[in-house]
């Protein structure tokens, strides 16, 4: 299972608010859970800002432009190839909008 997930730092999500958004892969049995990767989803105003992201200490590798549906199927997919996850299913509202799940 892939999710993406946002966390305001409880300011309201004002303009000054620090907003973490991420879409992780979680494995489950229904019962047991276990996160197996995240990844940093940046916005297209974040990218466009090397010097923010070098403030912030984001990656260069975490700085391309990628939807959330893509990173969600790159982490379904290389789940895939370390055999986890096969029987399970990816689906949440971001990727129910996407033709590749």
């Amino acid at each position: 299972m892939a999710r993406s997930g946002v966390r305001g730092n409880g300011r309201g999500g004002g303009q000054g608010s620090t907003i973490v958004r991420a879409v992780f892969g979680v494995l489950t049995d229904g019962e047991h859970h276990t996160p197996i990767d995240m990844r940093l989803y940046l916005p297209e105003r974040w990218i466009k800002d090397p010097a923010r992201c070098e403030r912030a200490g984001v990656p260069e590798a975490s700085r391309k432009k990628m939807s959330k549906s893509e990173h969600a199927l790159d982490i379904v997919r290389r789940a895939r190839a370390r055999g986890s996850g096969s029987r399970g299913s990816a689906s949440t509202a971001v990727m129910a909008r996407s033709r590749a799940f």
